[in-house]
């Protein structure tokens, strides 16, 4: 795996390490940590998933799903 990092699209902030990146199978690129103090989570309206958002810029990342399984 390739060494680098994800940077936010709203204020090019680091955010993931590409070690910490894993196959989901969904297209997306997804992550099982991020940097420490880059991200935070809120629980989303509907009740059943977090949004994921940038702390430097509040951008919104995508959503999580707790409780899905992953072998990490």
């Amino acid at each position: 795996m390739e060494d680098g990092y994800f940077d936010c699209a709203g204020c090019n902030t680091p955010l993931y390490h590409n070690r910490a990146r894993f196959n989901a199978g969904c297209g997306w690129p997804c992550f099982f940590t991020c940097l420490q103090g880059t991200v935070r989570e809120r629980r989303d309206g509907d009740g059943s998933r977090m949004e994921l958002i940038c702390n430097a810029c509040n951008g919104h990342l995508g959503h999580v799903f707790r409780g899905e399984r992953w072998p990490l």
